[in-house]
């Protein structure tokens, strides 16, 4: 009986280290398949938000995979006893409460004692509201004029200033870890050990001047050009600008830009929910303020440049250039494009045929200084895909 007892004892132990090893080779099996993969798993991890949680914790180091790692794993042991202790101490209180609230006279004293915790709370909230209503009311009948310009310049302050330093800091890192080595300077710490350290990089913010952004949308657009700018007007509304040849006559409204008006909120991982795994905003939630799509060229913006008190060039922000690459396949955009590239070679083929013709001085010279306007720097390059297009589209 004793060996029949051994033998089956010795049985349950092999089938218990077999399912262990087992689940054991799965977790090895999974993490190689994590490693693997991860360029596509990563995303869902951006999704759920924790990556940028482990980034706010300083878990990730951007130059050590080992030592991000290394991070974690500490991390999570220090998780799993803070849970331990939490739950602990929750077991407590609930064995507490639940003693005291048998009886009549306990329940009614916990909720004394839940009424005498809240009460200051409640207190103070309400008492702070009034005082900064108060204030509020006192301000604007002091100085009207002042108080007003303290509100315009409150409305979008936040998405703006975002707008003015998205990606600055992340350029500002990258160039000055580009640096050559030898402008690094050298300085020694206490125990005489060289310390290397990459010169400071400055790198400004993304407002531009009227004249930059002037010549930086004075071109011809493309259904593919999605290069767009930022404009903040007086009322503090925010407008996605598009490109035009300003200078070229009889193109579009004179002095104006097309634009479309957006709604820009900052993005907060713990409220807000991405469109999806693979468009997580990293700072911003950018729409269309009045809608989403319309083929109705007249229902674009027009606004004419004094209107705008900033503008920026928005190239170092994903969130934004995401959403100018996603407009572009609007149909109103293409409408707009086909609309400036047929105004803009149409007439200045009808002006160079027109020169070609016997006329006045007059007429010459008003002519010749109209052809002259239309001289957009991407010309020859939009001019052989609009004719291509044309051809396409022409009846056999």
């Amino acid at each position: 009986m004793n060996t029949v007892l051994h033998l089956a004892d010795s049985a349950l132990q092999y089938y218990r280290g077999k399912q262990t090893g087992l689940w054991g080779l799965v977790g090895i099996a999974l993490a190689l398949v994590v490693f693997r993969f991860w360029d596509s798993i990563a995303p869902i991890f951006e999704f759920l938000g924790i990556v940028s949680l482990m980034d706010k914790l300083g878990l990730i180091h951007e130059s050590s995979g080992v030592l991000t790692a290394y991070r974690i794993f500490w991390a999570f042991i220090a998780f799993y006893f803070l849970l331990v202790i939490v739950g602990l101490i929750l077991l407590g209180i609930v064995s507490l409460l639940a003693i005291i609230s048998q009886n009549q006279v306990g329940k009614v004293l916990f909720k004394i004692a839940v009424y005498l915790m809240l009460f200051p709370i409640f207190t103070i909230a309400s008492l702070n509201s009034l005082y900064l209503y108060s204030k509020d009311k006192k301000e604007q009948k002091r100085d009207p004029e002042l108080y007003a310009e303290r509100q315009r310049l409150a409305k979008n302050h936040e998405v703006i200033e975002i707008i003015r330093l998205s990606g600055v800091e992340e350029e500002r890192k990258r160039k000055q870890d580009e640096r050559d080595i030898d402008d690094w300077e050298l300085t020694f710490d206490k125990k005489g050990f060289p310390i290397f350290t990459p010169p400071e990089v400055d790198v400004e913010d993304n407002e531009i001047s009227f004249e930059d952004a002037f010549n930086r949308l004075n071109r011809l657009p493309t259904k593919k050009d999605y290069f767009f700018l930022i404009g903040v007007t007086h009322e503090r509304d925010i407008y996605m600008l598009f490109p035009r040849p300003f200078k070229a006559n009889g193109v579009g409204h004179e002095g104006k830009v097309f634009c479309e008006k957006l709604d820009i909120k900052k993005f907060d991982e713990r409220f807000d929910k991405p469109v999806s795994i693979f468009n997580v905003p990293k700072e911003m939630i950018v729409k269309n303020a009045d809608r989403t799509n319309t083929r109705n060229l007249n229902e674009l913006y027009c606004k004419d440049w004094s209107e705008f008190e900033l503008l920026f060039d928005p190239n170092r922000s994903k969130d934004l250039l995401k959403k100018f690459e996603s407009y572009t396949t609007n149909s109103i955009y293409g409408i707009y494009v086909d609309y400036i590239l047929d105004e803009y070679f149409n007439r200045k083929n009808f002006i160079i045929e027109e020169l070609k013709k016997e006329m006045n001085k007059e007429r010459f010279d008003s002519l010749l200084a109209e052809v002259q306007t239309y001289d957009a720097g991407n010309e020859d390059v939009v001019k052989i895909i609009w004719e291509e297009e044309k051809l396409q589209w022409k009846p056999f």
